[in-house]
């Protein structure tokens, strides 16, 4: 399944994940209060990625457990444990 969503963007990875379901655009849009114009225009790339907030959304409705699945984004932690942004201080 990753290597599927490899190199794809936040687009593409939210209709592949939305058939892998079986949810129409409408419904899926539906489902975090917006048109299927607009999620077609996500999943396009005629829009810019939806902000965090319905990103969250709209993994809840997809049933996505990790974030990352729909961002393509690597996990903020390192192999140790530790954040591995400079801006969050060493604990």
């Amino acid at each position: 399944m990753a290597d599927e969503l490899a190199d794809k963007t936040i687009g593409e990875r939210i209709q592949i994940l939305r058939e892998r379901q079986g949810k129409s655009r409408p419904v899926l849009a539906g489902l975090v209060g917006r048109s299927g114009e607009w999620l077609k225009a996500v999943e396009k790339g005629r829009l810019h990625p939806p902000r965090w907030e319905k990103l969250v959304q709209l993994a809840d409705a997809l049933g996505v457990q990790d974030l990352a699945e729909l961002t393509g984004d690597k996990p903020p932690m390192a192999a140790t444990g530790r954040a591995t942004h400079e801006a969050v201080p060493a604990t």
